[in-house]
């Protein structure tokens, strides 16, 4: 079946990680307390920490910051 593609790039085009790379440009500078690696169409969160429970605290206080970057960019409601 076939449809019209009113916004986005389909699956599978040659411009799909490119797209993606200058809209998640701006996502490091973003997530304040943690390293962001990006790689293609992925991004590896770096976080380091003697302690399972600080690193939970820290995760979760990253997380929010990722909620707020999709919040700010359409991405979540």
């Amino acid at each position: 079946m076939c449809k019209e593609i009113k916004h986005g790039v389909p699956q599978g085009s040659v411009f799909g990680a490119p797209f993606v790379l200058l809209y998640i440009n701006d996502l490091p500078s973003n997530i304040q307390d943690a390293t962001l690696v990006p790689f293609a169409d992925d991004i590896n969160i770096l976080i380091i920490d003697n302690s399972f429970d600080a690193v939970q605290v820290w995760l979760n206080r990253i997380i929010k910051q990722f909620e707020n970057w999709f919040s700010n960019n359409s991405l979540y409601h």
